[in-house]
């Protein structure tokens, strides 16, 4: 599982990378950019109104001279940045005289509009000499720091950092300046946004397709939405530091998971890691190791009880020939909440940690992810060529299992493979160009939505933010409505979720009183006949059959009327009901056990279910006003999970099928089903790349 972390860590590195290389985003000097350009835009509109040849000349002189700014800024050299800076303000300058000889507008119904407007162009060319002057001192101070020729008498000393990835680490080590410069500009650049869009677009004529009045209209739809974005920018660099080791290494813990190996929390915890980020550069010494090392040190060696023990249908698997009550350091995702599961496995690794620092080190952050999330950052670059192997998204955990299946049971060595497909991804991500990055973050953030990567934090102002992006992984406790989720975890039947999957058919029936039953049914199906080449995923022993814990999350107060758990568990488990206080919702718990093995084609595909009947409290009654809203949250680990739900309701049936690729909200309401994204915190992000890649 070591591939994981590198492409993990390489994902954040390249991605930082190819921003700040592609794009050279130094955010602060690029405000003079704006500004420059925001005059440019205002003025160039009253070009084609009211002809003015010095103002014309002005504004394109300022165009040029950014120009020549940029190119330097490239070059890293700003010795002439005091020359820009000024010419700059003597061109606004020029701008300002000239507007004011157009007053008599003011005295004109027809012009009126137009003379506000001047007005407000006037007022921008104000603000934006006083930023210039205000942010230009500080600016080159930090400009130098990170290694560019401000002043003329500056020259680089041979042999000093000059390549991209010295100076990202130089940016990355300034981030905390940075962050205090924003602070002391924010008020002012907010002050020249609220100016700029006092501009009345119904006083600027529309010239052409792509006219200077559509972009102004553009330009006021992105900038109105400036204060919240400034406030997510200023959160981010505060926190970046953190993560990125601005100031002090940042060192991470690793869980990898399995999904093959279906857990409730996603994944079986196979395996643990580490790795270090000093200035934004991830250190050469990557760890992966069995978790078993880790169980096997904390819970023979130390002979510590943690104290946790396995619980229901999870408790009678494990005493059924695959472990026992205790709840082992990689069976401890015994929720589906990844952040829970995060808090509850660093209690393993600190006593490992506490006797042995040097092999089990500490950390600053948690991160948790499964092969889904290395699909997806494969898919960027596939295919990989290693060991004469193609890997691709496809294949990549299917080729990875059989390698280190097919190695001793020393960690080290059924873990060097992984080290090697990660090589070989950091190497195409060194082709990437800077035109890939809006794919690379679309691509990131599609995997957290689908919680195959989450993260855990010690330090609590990182793990606000977490949070508050909705990055680590938690149940939705809080919910104003129905909610279900199904849970699962598969206990000694290898890496069968492969092949296995599940369907899941809700029938809500809704009465005239507006009370509401729900009968669920979940059917598992496994069409893959039994390859001999494929042993470590489906067995052809009959002691692999597939068995699991399953457990159906309601809100409170939620009645079970019926359950047939009892019979599809083989008659091996009754069903339990409670409400579980740590996710805050009532549990149907149960169990299933089929031979899901097909030995030849002839054998019939391999089915099996679970069908589970209640009611829902009388606070969600359906009433027309409201309507009915069900929240759907997704089993970390699983991939595109088929939802089909009926609505039985005033002797009419509505339905809908689709697929649960991320948590959903779907609501009922005059006869019509409709079904939307729950959590929509980094689709602004998401959106944004999207602008990027049509530019």
């Amino acid at each position: 599982m070591s591939g994981q972390i590198k492409l993990d860590k390489k994902i954040k590195v390249k991605k930082a990378r190819r921003v700040w290389k592609g794009r050279r985003p130094l955010y602060l000097l690029a405000f003079v950019f704006i500004i420059a350009a925001l005059v440019v835009l205002a003025a160039g509109t009253y070009f084609i109104l009211i002809p003015a040849q010095k103002v014309s000349t002005a504004v394109q002189n300022i165009a040029g001279t950014a120009d020549r700014m940029r190119t330097d800024f490239d070059k890293r050299d700003l010795s002439r940045l005091d020359e820009y800076v000024n010419e700059i303000k003597t061109q606004l300058d020029i701008v300002n005289a000239e507007v004011t000889k157009y007053d008599f507008l003011q005295e004109v119904d027809l012009t009126k509009g137009y003379y506000n407007n001047l007005q407000v162009l006037r007022r921008l060319s104000d603000k934006s000499q006083v930023l210039i002057t205000d942010i230009l001192p500080d600016l080159k101070v930090v400009l130098k720091a990170i290694g560019y020729q401000v002043e003329p008498t500056d020259v680089p000393v041979e042999g000093e950092v000059t390549g991209d990835e010295e100076q990202l680490s130089g940016i990355i080590a300034e981030l905390p300046r940075f962050v205090e410069l924003y602070d002391q500009v924010e008020i002012q650049l907010t002050e020249l946004i609220e100016i700029f869009n006092e501009l009345d677009t119904n006083y600027i004529p529309s010239i052409g397709t792509g006219g200077l009045k559509s972009k102004v209209v553009t330009a006021q739809k992105v900038t109105r939405e400036f204060p919240a974005i400034s406030a997510q920018l200023k959160q981010t660099l505060s926190i970046l530091p953190a993560l990125l080791g601005s100031q002090e290494p940042a060192d991470y813990l690793v869980i990898y998971q399995n999904e093959k190996e279906m857990r409730a929390s996603g994944g079986l915890l196979s395996a643990y890691g580490h790795f270090q980020i000093d200035k934004g550069e991830l250190g050469d010494d990557i760890s992966a190791t069995d978790m078993w090392d880790l169980e096997g040190y904390v819970s023979w060696t130390l002979g510590i009880d943690v104290g946790y023990r396995n619980i229901y249908g999870q408790n009678a698997l494990m005493n059924f020939g695959c472990g026992s009550t205790y709840l082992r350091a990689q069976d401890s995702g015994i929720y589906p909440d990844l952040y829970w599961t995060m808090d509850t496995f660093k209690d393993y690794y600190y006593w490992a940690n506490r006797y042995n620092p040097k092999k089990y080190p500490a950390y600053d952050h948690i991160v948790i992810l499964n092969t889904f999330f290395a699909s997806d950052v494969i898919s960027l670059v596939e295919p990989l060529e290693v060991d004469g192997k193609v890997i691709t998204s496809e294949n990549a955990a299917k080729e990875i299992f059989a390698e280190t299946s097919s190695q001793p049971l020393d960690p080290a060595i059924r873990k060097e493979f992984i080290g090697r497909v990660a090589t070989a991804l950091k190497e195409k991500f060194n082709q990437l160009s800077a035109a890939d990055f809006p794919r690379v973050v679309q691509t990131l953030i599609r995997s957290m939505q689908a919680k195959n990567i989450a993260f855990y934090s010690t330090k609590p102002e990182v793990q606000a933010y977490f949070d508050e992006l909705g990055l680590s992984g938690r149940i939705e406790k809080n919910f104003a409505g129905d909610y279900f989720h199904l849970n699962e975890a598969q206990n000694c039947s290898l890496k069968s979720n492969f092949y296995v999957y599940d369907t899941v058919t809700q029938n809500i029936t809704i009465n005239d009183s507006g009370d509401i039953r729900k009968d669920v049914r979940v059917e598992w199906v496994n069409e893959k006949v039994y390859d001999p080449n494929e042993p470590f995923i489906i067995s052809n022993s009959a002691f692999f059959r597939y068995r699991a814990w399953v457990r159906l999350f309601m809100p409170k107060g939620a009645k079970v009327i019926n359950t047939d758990g009892y019979e599809k568990s083989r008659y091996f488990y009754w069903p339990v009901e409670y409400f579980d206080t740590k996710m805050q919702k009532q549990i149907s718990d149960n169990v299933i056990y089929f031979d899901h093995r097909r030995l030849t084609e002839a054998d019939p595909i391999r089915r099996h279910d679970l069908n589970v009947s209640y009611s829902l409290p009388a606070e969600l009654n359906y009433n027309t006003a409201q309507g009915y809203k069900l929240l759907l949250q997704k089993h970390p680990g699983k991939k595109d999970e088929l939802y089909v739900i009926n609505v039985n309701h005033a002797g009419a049936n509505t339905s809908v099928e689709f697929r649960l690729d991320r948590d959903k909200i779907l609501t009922y309401k005059d006869g019509v089903i409709s079904v939307t994204d729950f959590d929509k915190r980094l689709d602004d992000y998401y959106d944004l790349m999207e602008g990027f890649k049509s530019q």
